[in-house]
């Protein structure tokens, strides 16, 4: 469908390499705070209690959202 409206070429390559970048890092980020910021978060709130478990949340998406 894509190929039929724009045609077959370099910008389209170009168009779906850069969309399966940003799905890769986006996957791998994504992968990375399920198996580790959960366990991690547990473990500070069982440590620490609640209020630095949110803290802790908060840095984490502050850093998160900085690198992307």
């Amino acid at each position: 469908m894509i190929a039929s409206k724009f045609g077959a070429g370099i910008e389209t390559d170009t168009f779906f390499v850069a969309m399966a970048a940003s799905g890769l890092f986006t996957t791998l980020i994504g992968a990375a705070i399920n198996t580790t910021l959960i366990p991690v978060i547990a473990e500070v709130e069982a440590k620490e209690g609640r209020q630095a478990k949110i803290q802790y949340t908060n840095n984490m998406l502050n850093i998160v959202f900085a690198l992307l």
